[in-house]
């Protein structure tokens, strides 16, 4: 998926369920309600890189669950919010969770999350 704008849609701008080998790139992805712009599930070598990712909600910039390898670079990411697992609220960030971090947002960029999962 490259060069496109995504926006104002109810739900995710981009979803991948089962998905590998795939690549996100050069899009403009904004205004959609989640969870995340970008959702990620059951995906396996997926790379999201050159995006703008802003002013969406529900999960702000990426979600994952149950995928590996997810390599997110070079994305300009902000003015995204969301809401945790606490009802707390989040801003400007992506939040991706993975085994290691569970709960916590990680730096939005470069990062390769070897797992990732929501927080239980």
């Amino acid at each position: 998926m490259v060069s496109n704008r995504i926006f104002s849609n109810t739900g995710s701008g981009v979803g991948l369920t089962t998905a590998q080998n795939t690549l996100i790139r050069d899009n403009e992805i904004y205004g959609n309600d989640g969870p995340g712009a970008i959702q990620i599930r059951n995906a396996h070598a997926i790379t999201v890189t050159g995006n703008r990712i802003y002013s969406n909600t529900t999960g702000g910039g990426c979600f994952c669950l149950r995928s590996d390898t997810i390599t997110f670079s070079g994305n300009a990411v902000y003015s995204n919010a969301s809401t945790s697992s606490d009802g707390g609220g989040r801003a400007g960030s992506v939040p991706m969770l993975d085994r290691h971090h569970r709960g916590q947002h990680l730096p939005p960029q470069p990062r390769t999350v070897p797992r990732c999962v929501t927080a239980v």
